[in-house]
């Protein structure tokens, strides 16, 4: 069930994105090894991050090769760099998010 689950994920991805099969790869690899070098953090939030982080570094490694280049080796090292470098933004826009949430539950 959780492969069919994976799999079906990456597939939406792939279609809402039109990110490679490899960028989601070597995102998601950059992801978890961003998350190993992160604070410790829950696994909600170890979930979402990972996601999160995978789907930022496919789209940014993609988006990259239009301007450095269009081969394999290149998509995948820019996908790669990418979802590790994901960290930064996704903790910040997490942050953010929770921010702004916190902000409206006190206004009411």
């Amino acid at each position: 069930m959780v492969a069919s689950i994976a799999a079906s994920a990456s597939t939406l991805a792939m279609a809402m994105l039109g990110v490679d099969y490899y960028a989601l790869i070597w995102g998601l690899i950059g992801a978890l090894l961003a998350l190993y070098q992160a604070e410790r953090m829950g696994r909600i939030r170890s979930l979402v991050f990972v996601a999160l982080s995978t789907l930022v570094g496919a789209a940014c490694g993609t988006a990259a090769t239009e301007f450095i280049g269009s081969s394999r080796p290149v998509l995948i090292v820019l996908s790669l760099i990418a979802g590790f470098g994901a960290q930064v933004l996704v903790t910040t826009l997490l942050r953010a998010l929770l921010s702004h949430v916190g902000k409206l539950e006190s206004k009411t």
